[in-house]
């Protein structure tokens, strides 16, 4: 394991650039990070280079492990790609916008682009011990950073969802403390009303609580989970497109809301469905969807806080965002290599980490229904290399004695 890490420099210097990246944009309204001296340059080269390695990280993959995919899934794969870069393209020529964004500049403009990218680099397996050690530093890091900004941040789920998850291969002193931290922060995400973050740490409870029984052996209790996971937030959507009909407006008991503010702050979600669904019909974009620099227009923001027609770039939903800048087209292709991956691990491998992976993924596609917006940041990077780790021709499998020995080793002071 420490021979692989030593070889993998360049990974691990782009996960420690992304995480200081993403720490930043983070932060970057807390008026002790607006006051670092040229603090949005310095972020801006640490980004840009970031991105440089990523490209050669993902290019030297694709030499080396592209070929060995399953065809669907290299097919898929190659085809959004493809796909993404057209837009970008379409964008840039015709619209003559600053689809350039979508490589080197604001993270919001980059994950039609680079974030599939990701899966390639991702087809090294053993490239999962250096992210999950990047990204226990990353959740720790944030303590400090809550104490001196008072500042909360919200995506410090998705490290305590990856956590959690693997946290029967932890030593017990660093379990205890990320169960503690993990309790403080949903408690403090229900009392800031940060729900979807809330729901992010709950996740990974469940999956580690999952993982120390016998059920995840069982291709049954799989099966079951994976059926009626996946199903449901389809059912749900369907059900919206065709009745009006909102899961978010019934779970949050706002129909007794008579005020459009108060109703709306209750439940965040119906809304946006509303109104980019009503967006993409009147201008016939279901389809092919509006292109990377693609906005919508927003009633609710039009209303509450402009007073001129409000569009927004995007809606707080990871759905919504592929529907809008991708239409159907990058909906399906996204889904359908998520799905397949969490597949993989459910179903291709006995492997109890493996199988975890797939159920990080899983939750991961739970969320996309309800917040998950897409950025260039070390959550969506990290999913999409376990996408890429989950879709690998050569899945490891492995004893749970040689997993323990090397989740030991990350902690190692050696």
């Amino acid at each position: 394991m420490q021979i692989i890490q030593k070889q993998d420099k360049a990974f691990t210097v782009f996960l420690w650039l992304l995480s200081l990246v993403s720490l930043y944009y983070h932060y970057r309204r807390v008026a002790i990070v607006q006051q670092i001296p040229l603090g949005k340059g310095i972020v801006g080269l640490m980004m840009m280079a970031s991105e440089a390695i990523f490209i050669v990280l993902a290019v030297r993959a694709y030499k080396e492990c592209y070929v060995v995919l399953h065809p669907v899934v290299r097919f898929l794969i190659l085809l959004t790609i493809v796909y993404n870069t057209a837009h970008i393209l379409y964008t840039t020529i015709w619209e003559q916008d600053v689809a350039y964004l979508s490589l080197f500049g604001n993270p919001q403009y980059q994950p039609l682009f680079m974030l599939p990218i990701a899966f390639l680099i991702g087809l090294k397996p053993e490239r999962f011990f250096i992210l999950f050690k990047c990204v226990w530093y990353y959740v720790l890091s944030l303590v400090p950073i809550y104490i001196l900004t008072g500042y909360f941040e919200p995506l410090a789920g998705m490290g305590i969802l990856f956590l959690l998850a693997f946290a029967t291969y932890i030593p017990k002193n660093r379990r205890l403390f990320l169960l503690g931290f993990a309790v403080l922060y949903i408690l403090f995400s229900y009392r800031v009303d940060a729900r979807a973050s809330a729901i992010r740490a709950i996740m990974g409870v469940a999956i580690l609580l999952f993982s120390i029984t016998p059920f995840y052996k069982s291709r049954i209790v799989k099966a079951v989970i994976y059926v009626i996971i996946v199903a449901l937030p389809l059912y749900f959507l369907v059900r919206f497109v065709n009745t009006g009909e909102s899961i978010f407006e019934q779970l949050t008991s706002s129909s007794y809301l008579t005020d459009f503010e108060e109703e709306h702050s209750a439940d965040t979600r119906t809304f946006l469905y509303e109104e980019v669904f009503d967006d993409l019909t009147d201008n016939d974009a279901w389809v092919l969807g509006k292109s990377i620099t693609g906005t919508y227009y927003s009633d609710y923001f039009d209303n509450k806080y402009s007073t001129e027609k409000e569009y927004r770039f995007g809606a707080e939903v990871g759905v919504l965002f592929f529907l809008l800048k991708g239409g159907l087209i990058q909906f399906v292709l996204y889904m359908l290599i998520l799905l397949i991956a969490i597949y993989r691990c459910l179903f291709f491998s006995q492997s109890k980490c493996v199988v975890l992976i797939g159920l990080v993924l899983l939750s991961h596609y739970v969320l996309l229904f309800i917040e998950e917006v897409p950025h260039y940041d070390l959550y969506n990077i990290a999913i999409w290399l376990y996408v890429g780790m989950a879709s690998s021709a050569s899945i490891e499998e492995q004893d749970e004695a040689s997993l323990e020995e090397k989740f030991d080793l990350i902690f190692s002071r050696k």
